[in-house]
């Protein structure tokens, strides 16, 4: 990262990122049953998280010294989406020059009527920033980094969803403790376009259950049994010739009988399902705290492994949501893990899981499991 142009969006920005948190959840108003704000694990152990009220007059306080436009007049849908923060702190030198660096972590979810318009928001960014990619989505990706600031900001969209994500601190970081920042924020903008996929899946009512692929195997066919016919000889006249002949059996049917063998029937061909089809299961019906808990996938396109297509799975502990990523094999197959935090026994936990094939169909299904408890 560069310090060109450092100053100028330090001083956009600053304003921008002093506040104070207040501890409230905001929910989004549209019918989407799944959190928006992302883990607790996803921000540095220690961070304040806080979520705000997503309108629009808030996220112009908070992104609009980055836009050219406000998002009234980018027709943004006021109230609907996600704004959270952290805030987040980190030390360095000694003694008399020692500096506690504050660290802001702040992501915006934005909703507009259609593709066209969250695409515009994305343009309407002026701080220049260069094409990149997160979770196989075209993005924009700015970063600076001076004595003054560190600032990194990332754009995307997904259909009608957009993303805007950024995090900064005053002056730089040691280059291990620099690169694990990155490193965390990468993973949080990972999870937000997973987040934006489901969002817009299901405000298009994407159906949520998935018919069970072809691999389910099927039970054997019974054969119909078939009566063994009665074989009578039947008297032949006495012989013309010297050379005897055989007699020769003729096949009749029993006394009472009207036909003779039964058909055999043909089994019957099941067409293999169109589009793409995920079924997802858990490697066991429950965990312990502290288990790494594993979803088993397996997905067809067309009956066909989608090999590559990217899977996202999503656990909804109490309080704790988490996520964890894959990628569908040669075989159709993939397994994502996570490690179960410190929730309650008998607890019945949720996963959701979306596939994205390479050439964008998503699929999505829903799987549980339950919260063991420890033998005394």
């Amino acid at each position: 990262m560069t310090g060109t142009g450092g100053e100028y969006i330090r001083r956009l920005i600053l304003a921008a990122g002093v506040f104070t948190l207040v501890f409230a959840a905001t929910p989004r108003s549209s019918s989407a049953a799944f959190s928006l704000a992302l883990a607790r694990g996803d921000y540095p152990r220690g961070s304040q998280i806080a979520g705000l009220p997503a309108t629009n007059h808030e996220v112009d306080i908070r992104l609009g010294p980055v836009h050219r436009s406000s998002f009234d007049q980018l027709h943004r849908i006021d109230g609907d989406g996600w704004l959270q923060a952290a805030v987040w702190h980190f030390t360095t030198g000694r003694g008399a020059t020692k500096w506690r660096h504050r660290t802001v972590f702040l992501y915006a979810i934005n909703i507009f009527h259609n593709h066209q318009e969250a695409a515009r928001a994305v343009a309407d960014e002026k701080i220049h920033a260069h094409p990149a990619k997160v979770a196989h989505l075209p993005s924009l990706l700015y970063g600076v980094s001076d004595v003054h600031q560190t600032l990194v900001f990332t754009f995307f969209a997904y259909r009608e969803v957009e993303v805007e994500a950024y995090y900064e601190y005053k002056g730089v970081a040691p280059t291990k403790l620099a690169a694990s920042i990155r490193h965390q924020f990468g993973t949080q903008a990972s999870h937000l376009a997973h987040f934006a996929r489901r969002l817009s899946a299901l405000d298009h009512q994407k159906p949520i259950s998935t018919p069970i692929p072809t691999w389910t195997p099927l039970p054997t066919q019974t054969p119909v049994p078939i009566e063994t016919p009665i074989i009578v000889p039947v008297a032949t006249a006495a012989p013309t010739s010297t050379v005897a002949p055989t007699d020769t059996p003729t096949l009749l049917p029993p006394a009472g009988a009207t036909s003779t063998l039964a058909p055999t029937p043909l089994p019957t061909v099941s067409p293999a399902p169109t589009g793409l089809v995920v079924q997802a299961v858990p490697q066991s019906p429950s965990y312990l705290v502290r288990d790494s808990a594993t979803i088993l996938v397996h997905a067809l396109l067309n009956g066909h492994p989608p090999v590559g297509a990217s899977v996202d799975v999503s656990f909804f502990f109490p309080g704790n949501a988490t996520n964890c990523i894959a990628t569908i094999d040669p075989s159709g197959n993939a397994s994502c893990s996570v490690i179960v935090p410190v929730v309650h026994a008998g607890d019945t936990i949720q996963v959701n899981v979306q596939v994205t094939t390479v050439s964008g169909e998503i699929a999505t299904t829903n799987t549980s499991f339950t919260i063991g408890q420890k033998p005394v």
